[in-house]
């Protein structure tokens, strides 16, 4: 199992960040009550944007996958969930780099996903502002590479 930490930053921004390797045969015991905790809190802070930070996981298997799709079900699903996902992924991982826009037909236009390489923001995929867009950390309509 990997590490995870939870944090707020500045009461409207939650990030779940995993360090480690994802290849449990049922993540679901221990990675959905973390969604559901996330998505409860997201939910009643009336956040805009939850960041989920995969860029020091190695390796996920089928089973992790199915987790992240049920994060995003469950955003659609729940017609008070009015946040965005912004998977930060590192472009080093091919499993990351192939995998990721295949979750765009279960996130539709509520998921961002944001690659990057050595700690810098190279490009992002998705219809919706990055988290680092609405940071700053790209200047407003800059998109790098976008895909």
């Amino acid at each position: 199992m990997p590490s995870v930490h939870v944090s707020d930053e500045a009461g409207q921004l939650i990030v779940v960040t995993f360090d480690g390797i994802m290849r449990e045969a049922n993540p679901s015991e221990w990675f959905v009550p973390i969604i559901r905790s996330v998505h409860s809190r997201a939910v009643a802070q009336g956040s805009s944007d939850v960041a989920l930070d995969i860029r020091r996981v190695t390796y996920a298997n089928a089973a992790a996958w199915k987790c992240f799709v049920f994060w995003l079900k469950t955003m659609r699903e729940d017609a008070r969930a009015r946040y965005c996902l912004c998977i930060r992924c590192e472009e080093a991982h091919q499993w990351q780099e192939i995998g990721m826009p295949a979750l765009r037909a279960f996130g539709g236009h509520r998921l961002v996903i944001e690659f990057y390489r050595d700690g810098q923001l190279v490009r992002t995929s998705g219809t919706g502002l990055g988290v680092a867009e609405k940071s700053g950390e790209l200047r407003k309509g800059e998109r790098r590479g976008k895909s």
